[in-house]
Formats: C-alpha cells, structure tokens, sequence
C-alpha cells in the first residue's frame, strides 16, 4: 500500500474509483456511537460463505474425553508414504560351479594364490577360495580355466595351447560380464525392465528375476506401498517411460511442509472429503486446497489434474477473483496483485498487503473472496457426544479453562506484532487483522464447527471478513447465535493490543463453542467474529444484512463486548429492546439460580451501540453483555489495552453465564 493509501480513513473512497466519499450513515437507534463510529451505506457482501453452499451438519464431532485446553494436536507432515526400494536383482540358488558344468572340488578350484596342495595358487583342499561368498561370473570363468591348465598342462606338450584356450575363456568371460553391465543380452541375474508400477509396487504384486536355463526361477517380490498414492497427477512424471520411479519429481514431494494446490475437483467432492482435505476456495469443478505431502500424493493418484501452485501453505494474502463473462484480459487483475495461477474465469492474485485493497475491482463486476487458511488439523473423536438435553447445564461451568481465555487474549493482544514485543493491531487496515482471522478460522475449526468466511467491501476499498462457524443439531429451525467484534482500534493504530476490548469476547465465545461441541445439541449454535466494529461497525451490519436476506432463522445473539474489567466490582451490563428482554431475563434467572456471582445490570438504552443494535435492526433479537462501556474504561482504544488490566476471572464468569444460558437454549 503506498503512503497515500497508508493515510486513508474509514469513509473515504479510492480516488481512482472516481467515487465520492460517502457521508457516514445514522446509526438506526439512537445518535450516539459508543461502540464504533458511523456506517457506511456502501457496505455490503461480495461473495456467498466460502464455496460450498450451508454448512454440512455431517462433519466429526468431538467428546468431552478428547478435548484438550487450547492445546492442537501434533501432526506428522512428513509423506504419508515412501517411495518403495528398487527391488534387488535375484541370484539361482544353486552354486557358481553347478552352473558352470565344473565337476571339480574344493581342493582344485582356483585360489587366491595361495599354496596348499603342491600346486602353484591352489590353496588348501579344505580351504574356499572365495571365503564363504559365491563368486561372479568372471570369478567363476576364470578359477575353471585355472583349474584345466593345473591339472593338465605340467608335464604335457600341449600346455601352451591350453593356456591360450583358457585365455580366449576369461576373454570370453570379460566380454559377457561387460555386455550384462551394458544392459543387453540375457543371462542370469537380469533385472526386467521397470515400468512405473513395478517401481512403486501395486500391492500385492510380484516380479520374477530370469536366469540360465536349468536353474530354477526365483521370485523376488516387490515391495509394496501402502497405497498408490505415490502415484502423482498433474506436471510430475507418473507416465514416465524411462524407467526412473514415477515418485521422483512428484508433485507431492515439492511440499516440505504444507503446500496450496489446484486441483480438478468439485469443493463437495467425496474424494476429497475421504482425505479430509477442505478446500480453502473452490469454483466450479476446481478447488483450490492446503494440504500436507501425504494427502497431496493420496488426491493426485486420483486425478491426474493436480497442479502446485506454491510450495508453502501461505494463504494471508491471497485473494479468488473470478472474471465477469465479458472479460479474457488479465490486465486488469495485474493491477491489485501478483496472478500466482488461472484457470478457466478464475485468477489467484496475492496483494502486496492484507487485507487487500480490492474493492475498485469487485465494483466493476469481479468476485472477490479471500482464501481461507489451512485445515485445522486434529484428531476426529468417535461420534459419541452425549445429548445436552439429558445433561444437567450446570456441570458445564467447570468445563471452562481459564489457561484456555489467557491463552487465546495473549495471542490476539500480539497479532501483527513485528518487533517481538507481544503488542501488535487487529486495526481494520492492517495486518494483524487478517491474522486474527485465519487464526480464528482455525480455532473453530479445531473444535469440530463447519467455519467459513463471509467478506465485505470497507468503504475504503478493503476486502475484510467476518469469521462465521456453525456447530449443527437435530432441529435447525431454529439458530442461537454468540458474537464479539476481533478487530481493534487506538490513537496509534500500529499500537493496539485490544486486550479487553475485544479479546475478552472472543475468548469467551471460543471457550463456549469449545465445551458445547463436546454434544449433541437440539438446535444449531452459530459463533460469529464480527470485523471493523470500532471502525463503524461494519462487520456485523453486513452480517445481519446477509443473514436477514439468506432468510436464517436466527432467534436469539449474545453479544460479548469488553468483559474483563474490575473497575465495577462484579457489574454486568446488559443492553436490549422489548422483543429481546427475554434473552436478559434469562441470564439474570441462569446467574441467580447457579450462583454464578454477577451482579446482573438490565437496560433498554437505544443509544448504547455496539454490534447488537445492528441486528436487532435486521428484525433479529440480540443483547449486549458488556463490564464498561465505550468511554469509561482509561485502556480502550489505547496501545495500554493489555492483558495485564484484565481480570481472568470476570472474564470466566462472564463466560459461564452466557454459556448456561445457551446451553439451556440449544439442548
């Protein structure tokens, strides 16, 4: 991004887009913002949730015993198979002088020079000339010739001759030792020519070693892969004739660790869910997906269409644009990033920055999505969950991790952080945003929830996303919903760690969606990670909007804002409408009857604005949970918003009483 661009406020327009800037918009209750600024009409959706339609309510679930804190599971990345060893030429049993047609002993077989018997090199009569070894068949050839002219030439006029034929006999020896080492004629101990399976071995299969005749035929088997997976598609050389193994240059072992490749299948594709590989973009019949060297080998055998379209798994700053039917020419992409691949109308563009600044592009009429991260690899727990309905809520509450809120603050307060300090930005414009992200993504991920992103353009031109994960249930006509805003704002932009605001949220609906995978749920719990709230609360005006035209059945939000303060003893806050005061009954009746210890505030302020209003105003019922508000607390919206001013334990009880309340709503 250039100088220019770096200076650029919200509600500003690229001036290339030859757009005005927009006047911010009235919030729809109240005057006062005291959770974002303005928002901008020119907010909206620029792509449906990340390719693949709803989300699929048949994915692994999780039980309480195979949890683990926070922790993700250690996996292999190593191949999930090797390329088998060349298989060893085969040898005839029987010995080198059988073969030969020799009738001799021990004691008059050739030596090593030795005396023994009398006789010049003839070692002992008990002795093997070769140590044990069996002999090649230059060895043999010439430990014969020896032999004959020892045993006939002393005393006869006719040595010379002999030793002349026993000459031509180790000339002929040599001559056929070099042509087997050329590769040509037959003979014992040939290798038949490899072909591509033989190398990699079909399990199950056999290869056969030919040698003379009269010897008997040995069958060497072949060592087999596990699978054929080694078998690659694409640019690598699984129709190699040349007898090298087809798993050398293979596609797969071009990753070392993880790698993105392109492959010609649908994102709903059976293969690829039997790899668990999820794509990260896909359109059409092509998927786009991060995956290690093991499952890259087990998709490319197959397909044959499998293209690398980079070595690592690197997805922060790379963007799907899809041409609009009426344009070939690429030129216009090339303006907002690097094209790293292209097929059919789609183009991968990486930005020089993240999020990318793209929004010029998808108002002339291209779809823009971000890539989602890679999978969140981990360990698929049977399908074993017990029933929440048949769980007494109450035993939920000591489920929570306190290491787990710590953890997951600590990591969002150093998002985007470059000097090893731990105080990064989650500002809307800046890198640590996007980080936040795809961490998140993951995050829910591990935890067994369908994650997809949903973006928007800022009006500045910014693609951002919103991070949206489902965990399913018997009965989805009805959905509950918890949020909070990951996004972070201060003087200094570069310098806004967020701790409390609203890393707190976020650890408390991570730790929810956490304990509530472990079951069975009679409807569908929704966890949504708002973008740009202290930028104009443009991330959850967009995802009510897109909820409200996808015609979701939401029935009821919590939304978490900044609960880590002390700074009022044990006050919650609450803040609603009449259509949703039920939802704050209920926290006050869950809060008293578990003895949770919040003193509970309930109000119907309209000029109290955060996320919730925003989806209130979309016809869906939502409330605020919130310790201060904006304006009260010295560390919002300050690079001193740390860890080090939040309470650990409000943060635990604010989670427990919100987690009760939807537990007692979605069992």
């Amino acid at each position: 991004m250039s100088s220019s661009d770096a200076n650029r406020q919200p509600g500003t327009r690229n001036p290339q887009a030859g757009e005005p800037n927009p006047a911010p918009s009235e919030t729809p209750q109240g005057e006062d913002v005291d959770f974002g600024a303005f928002v901008s009409s020119r907010v909206r959706a620029s792509a449906d949730k990340l390719k693949g339609g709803s989300p699929s309510s048949s994915r692994p679930t999780r039980t309480a015993s195979t949890r683990q804190a926070s922790a993700q599971p250690t996996v292999s990345m190593q191949p999930e198979t090797e390329p088998p060893a060349r298989p060893e030429r085969g040898r005839g049993s029987r010995y080198w002088r059988d073969s030969a047609g020799a009738t001799t002993t021990a004691g008059s077989a050739g030596g090593s020079g030795r005396g023994g018997d009398g006789r010049s090199g003839g070692p002992p009569p008990d002795e093997d000339p070769f140590d044990g070894r069996e002999p090649n068949a230059f060895e043999g050839a010439l430990a014969t010739a020896q032999t004959w002219v020892r045993e006939n030439g002393e005393g006869r006029p006719w040595f010379l001759p002999a030793l002349i034929g026993g000459g031509i006999v180790v000339l002929i020896a040599l001559i056929w030792l070099l042509s087997q080492l050329g590769g040509g004629g037959g003979g014992s101990n040939v290798t038949p020519t490899q072909t591509a399976e033989a190398v990699i071995g079909v399990p199950g299969s056999t290869s056969t070693v030919t040698v003379e005749a009269g010897v008997p035929t040995p069958t060497v088997p072949v060592v087999a892969a596990p699978t054929e997976s080694v078998r690659s598609g694409g640019d690598n050389t699984r129709n190699n004739q040349s007898g090298t193994p087809a798993a050398q240059g293979a596609i797969w072992e071009q990753c070392s660790v993880s790698c993105l490749i392109r492959v010609n299948l649908p994102g709903d594709s059976p293969i690829l869910a039997s790899f668990g590989a999820r794509p990260s973009f896909s359109a059409g019949t092509w998927s786009w997906i991060v995956a290690p060297p093991g499952t890259v080998s087990d998709i490319a055998a197959k397909t044959d269409q499998v293209t690398m379209v980079q070595p690592e798994a690197e997805t922060l700053r790379l963007y799907a644009v899809q041409l609009p039917a009426d344009v070939s020419s690429d030129d216009r992409v090339g303006e907002y990033g690097t094209i790293v691949d292209a097929v059919d109308n789609v183009r991968l563009i990486q930005t020089e920055s993240a999020p990318g600044e793209v929004g010029p592009l998808a108002d002339a009429g291209y779809i823009v999505t971000k890539l989602a991260p890679g999978p969140s690899y981990r360990t698929i727990p049977p399908n074993d969950r017990p029933k929440l309905a048949s769980t007494d809520i109450g035993t939920l509450a000591p489920l929570i991790s306190n290491d787990n809120i710590e953890q997951t603050i600590r990591d969002l307060q150093g998002m985007g952080s470059s000097d090893g300090s731990g105080i990064g930005s989650r500002y809307y414009s800046l890198v640590g945003n996007q980080m936040a992200a795809d961490y998140l993504f993951q995050k829910l991920e591990s935890y067994g929830l369908t994650v997809w992103y949903e973006d928007f353009i800022t009006p500045d031109g910014l693609l951002l996303v919103n991070i949206v994960g489902e965990l399913p249930a018997a009965d989805s006509s009805k959905i509950y919903g918890v949020m909070a805003h990951m996004d972070t704002t201060a003087k200094n932009p570069g310098t806004s760690p967020g701790a409390d605001d609203n890393a707190t949220g976020v650890a408390a609906s991570l730790e929810i969606a956490r304990i509530l995978s472990g079951y069975q749920l009679t409807y569908p719990l929704r966890v949504v990670f708002t973008n740009a709230e202290d930028s104009g609360l443009l991330g959850s005006d967009a995802w009510a909007k897109k909820a409200a035209n996808d015609k979701t059945p939401i029935e009821g939000v919590f939304n978490i804002d900044s609960v880590g303060s002390t700074r009022q003893g044990d006050a919650i806050i609450l803040n609603g409408d009449a259509k949703s005061s039920w939802m704050m009954d209920l926290m006050v009746r869950v809060n008293d009857a578990y003895g949770i210890g919040n003193a509970v505030w309930p109000n119907q302020d309209p000029k109290m604005n955060a996320d919730d209003n925003y989806v209130r105003a979309q016809g869906f019922e939502a409330i605020m949970i919130a310790r201060e508000l904006f304006g009260q607390s010295p560390y919002h919206h300050t690079s001193d918003d740390t860890i080090d001013h939040v309470s650990i334990d409000q943060v635990t009880k604010t989670t427990a009483v919100v987690l009760l309340s939807l537990a007692s709503l979605v069992q």
